[in-house]
């Protein structure tokens, strides 16, 4: 951290610090923004040609040292015949030895082998960022291929579980519904597909004293149960005579009656 930002914080000793004010109208603010932000993050990819010589000038009158070796480094990396004067000028201005015999080096070379030396090694640089990255999209691209098909078992795994319980409730519940019929009722076929109801024709003959199952619908007769059912309902026929229709129940009764 540098010191003269420090020094604000320290009432106890600078004037600075006493008023809670640090006079920075001489430089960019922006730029005064960024060197708090790096006091924090250290985050040097942020320097860039555009900024590091005023960033390197800031780092010097605030004696910040992480700053000024950070804009030292992008400025080094930066160097060619056509701006080595310019960034000799500012390293010498900011007592910054080693880029200043850097930049005097690529200045006073006159060929462009110190040049291209310099950026081939920026595209280097480069290419091995673009490597990192690339690896970490096939990463991120296998992770998620890996995630889906990871969601697409679980999916068919789901539905497997969904049909097997939907098939083991219905088929409970027919048991059930067999059990509590009359014995030695016929149990009707259901559907494994639908867990459906129940419907009882009661017999004609014993139809006051037949009772129908508990949670089943009760019919008088086979004809109102098939109207009435629906795809995976379950129709019961006790032991006794079963009328089809209305017509059927009336003349059963009529030879109740007449009996």
């Amino acid at each position: 951290m540098s010191p003269v930002l420090l020094a604000a914080l320290r009432p106890d000793r600078f004037k600075e610090g006493a008023d809670g004010e640090l006079d920075l109208s001489w430089a960019d603010a922006e730029h005064v923004e960024f060197a708090i932000a790096f006091a924090f993050a250290k985050d040097a990819d942020q320097i860039t040609g555009e900024n590091a010589m005023a960033l390197l000038h800031l780092a010097n009158r605030l004696d910040f040292e992480e700053l000024r070796a950070a804009c030292e480094k992008t400025l080094c990396s930066l160097l060619t015949s056509d701006n080595a004067g310019e960034i000799l000028e500012c390293a010498e201005q900011c007592n910054c030895v080693a880029l200043a015999d850097e930049a005097r080096d690529v200045r006073d070379d006159r060929g462009f082998g110190r040049t291209i030396a310099v950026l081939v090694k920026k595209r280097r640089e480069l290419t091995q960022t673009r490597d990192k990255l690339l690896a970490r999209t096939k990463e991120f691209q296998r992770d998620t291929y890996m995630l889906k098909h990871q969601l697409t078992d679980l999916g068919e795994r789901i539905d497997f579980e969904t049909e097997k319980a939907f098939r083991e409730a219905s088929q409970a519940r027919a048991s059930s519904s067999r059990e509590t019929a009359d014995d030695g009722a016929e149990a009707a076929p259901t559907y494994p597909d639908a867990v459906g109801r129940t419907l009882v024709v009661a017999p004609s003959p014993q139809r006051k004293k037949q009772k129908a199952a508990d949670g089943a619908l009760r019919y008088d007769t086979l004809g109102d149960a098939i109207v009435a059912a629906r795809s995976g309902d379950c129709i019961s026929l006790p032991p006794g005579q079963h009328e089809f229709d209305a017509a059927d129940d009336r003349r059963s009764r009529s030879s109740d009656g007449a009996g």
